[in-house]
């Protein structure tokens, strides 16, 4: 059986999700895998996987807003660079000749798919039902909700969509798939936490940081940096600087490893991405949320998680590390509240077995 995998690089959440569900159908059945991927995820794959490395777009910014113009500047040469794109994946798509297309909101690989007519299934981490409450006073706002509604459409052609849910609410509606979050391993299969900090050399439970790999995450550690060592926690930033080490601030570099951190630590600071929201949630750890501004993905999942009191969220228009010292210190605060509510969130992380399943079942169709 033969998987073309399209997947987004801004941040490395796209990848993980992904690398979980092929992971699930590497145990059911013999497959082989061809990545298509840019950025970050095709350098999460390289080195897994036979990966095409595509040209994809770019949101990087020195502020902590999603912005049009800068968008914009960024990726000015992608219309024209679209069709070189387009004329060698379909010569690679022919040779490789796979039973399956499986995309996320890369619309490169539903286009693929339907000139190349092969199955496809796409893969989102926003709900279609969820857009309906977006406001979209500005018109950078109404033009990101029409491209995911755009996304949204290729369902119409796919096989089926799937959709992991934060809150674990499993359902189908039509051609769409419902499941649980989805997460690289279960926290039972993990050592224990008393092993774990021993293992990791750890004194006392860490806060994490993980701010994936984009630019807003890293502009926001800068800032984090210089104020972490005023406060009594401990804390471990993944994906920044890695050769810095301060007093009780440890950097390390994006790690297959992480989960081990997870299980250990006392709460998790991170934007608002689909995937590291996830795994918290599983491993229930109490968290502190700063979505992008303007970024509506980002929005709806703080959202989400605000709305169902799993999470302190807290938008900011700005990088400030005064007020950022200020959060954390709250949500230091909250932790046991947080915590005691997590406790009682039942929440199954299994989503990747239900992907892998929906996959094999188009498969047999």
């Amino acid at each position: 059986m033969k998987l073309m995998f399209f997947i987004t690089g801004i941040g490395y959440g796209d990848a993980i999700r992904e690398y979980s569900v092929i992971k699930e159908l590497s145990k059911k059945t013999d497959i082989e895998i061809l990545i298509v991927a840019y950025n970050n995820s095709y350098r999460y794959f390289k080195d897994k996987f036979n990966t095409v490395n595509i040209i994809g777009y770019n949101i990087s910014d020195t502020t902590f807003e999603f912005k049009a113009l800068n968008l914009i500047k960024q990726n000015i040469l992608l219309p024209i660079l679209f069709p070189i794109n387009l004329l060698k994946l379909m010569l690679i798509t022919k040779k490789f000749n796979p039973d399956l297309i499986i995309t996320d909101f890369e619309p490169i690989g539903a286009i693929i798919a339907r000139l190349m007519e092969k199955k496809l299934i796409t893969t989102f981490g926003v709900e279609p039902s969820t857009l309906k409450k977006i406001e979209t006073k500005s018109t950078f706002r109404f033009l990101q909700k029409k491209y995911l509604e755009f996304m949204y459409s290729f369902s119409n052609y796919a096989s089926a969509t799937i959709i992991p849910s934060l809150t674990g609410e499993k359902q189908q509606e039509e051609k769409f798939y419902f499941i649980n979050p989805i997460t690289r391993k279960q926290p039972k299969e993990l050592p224990s936490t008393k092993n774990l900090m021993k293992k990791l050399k750890l004194d006392r439970k860490p806060i994490l940081i993980m701010l994936g790999g984009s630019h807003f995450g890293f502009f926001i550690a800068h800032e984090m940096i210089k104020i972490l060592d005023t406060i009594d926690e401990d804390f471990i930033i993944f994906g920044y600087d890695y050769l810095y080490t301060k007093k009780n601030i440890k950097c390390l570099p994006f790690r297959e490893n992480f989960l081990e951190y997870l299980k250990v630590c006392k709460g998790v600071i991170t934007l608002a991405g689909h995937s590291t929201l996830s795994e918290t949630l599983i491993y229930k750890k109490p968290c502190l949320v700063f979505p992008i501004k303007n970024h509506i993905e980002q929005e709806i999942n703080a959202h989400i998680l605000e709305k169902n009191n799993l999470a302190v969220v807290k938008h900011i228009k700005e990088i400030d590390q005064y007020l950022i010292k200020r959060h954390i210190l709250t949500f230091i605060k909250e932790i046991p509240h947080l915590q005691k509510h997590l406790n009682d969130f039942n929440l199954n992380g299994d989503g990747a077995k239900d992907a892998a399943e929906i996959i094999l079942k188009t498969l047999k169709k």
